[in-house]
């Protein structure tokens, strides 16, 4: 388990319904090994109305993903076993058009692993905030939709 500084983050409902307005419910499974961020995350999303799901490792997530179409994953780096890299590389594998969001604390200038520079479609850094999430699936929403 890596322990980072407790930083306090606010902002608001408000922020994040402003920046994805624009954006259709979603489908979205969230990844990570610790509830209280699983949690978290899942609320932001709920929020702005996206259907989601949560996984607390990479083979629930695959499982999950056996079972359920999902447009989005947000997936956390440092996860016992199965870590966020790997788990992306099955999604990618089995799903190539899901998006998938790298979740770390290490920040969102996290380096993909050489050779995998589209192994996912964002990195946002922890701690995240409305603003963070939303705008980071307004982006990759419209590179969908308009393209």
């Amino acid at each position: 388990m890596i322990d980072l500084p407790a930083v306090v983050v606010e902002s608001s409902v408000d922020e994040v319904e402003t920046v994805s307005s624009e954006i259709p419910s979603l489908r979205i499974l969230v990844v990570d090994d610790e509830l209280p961020v699983r949690e978290t995350l899942a609320e932001m999303l709920v929020a702005v109305h996206h259907k989601v799901e949560l996984a607390g490792s990479g083979q629930e997530a695959l499982q999950k993903m056996r079972q359920h179409a999902f447009d989005f994953v947000f997936t956390d780096l440092a996860m016992p076993e199965m870590d966020g890299w790997e788990t992306a590389r099955c999604i990618r594998k089995g799903w190539p058009d899901v998006k998938i969001v790298l979740v770390t604390g290490y920040g969102p200038t996290t380096p993909t692993p050489p050779g995998e520079e589209q192994l996912v479609d964002a990195i946002i850094g922890k701690p995240f905030d409305f603003s963070q999430v939303g705008s980071t699936l307004n982006n990759l929403t419209k590179s969908v939709l308009f393209v």
